[in-house]
């Protein structure tokens, strides 16, 4: 079965395990499989708090693709327990600030 016969394996209502998949087209492995979903549940939630689309630039990452883009050497992404975001016409600090908030108080545990 090809990606592309694959069914979609939607976690929220608006986001697919697929998204998370590393930019080299590697999909999460099976052991960070429960990162990536716990991840785009808060991803939801943030999805939630602006009422606008949230886009998944980056999700897991390989540790030779990490690497490659110079990412660190023990990058949350590696685990599938990051990822990297915009949220439509929110500023990037906005929303960097409001999820490091969000952390602070225990709304969020990845980053």
């Amino acid at each position: 079965m090809t990606d592309s016969e694959k069914p979609l394996i939607w976690v929220s209502k608006h986001f697919r395990v697929d998204e998370m998949r590393c930019n080299d087209g590697t999909p999460v492995p099976q052991r960070y499989f429960k990162n990536a979903i716990d991840l785009l549940s808060e991803l939801e939630f943030v999805r939630k708090i602006w009422r606008r689309p949230v886009t998944i630039l980056s999700g897991y990452r390989t540790p030779a693709y990490n690497k490659k883009i110079g990412g660190a050497p023990k990058s949350f992404h590696l685990r599938a327990m990051a990822s990297d975001i915009v949220v439509a016409g929110v500023p990037a600090s906005e929303v960097q600030e409001a999820v490091e908030e969000g952390i602070l108080r225990g709304h969020f545990f990845f980053g």
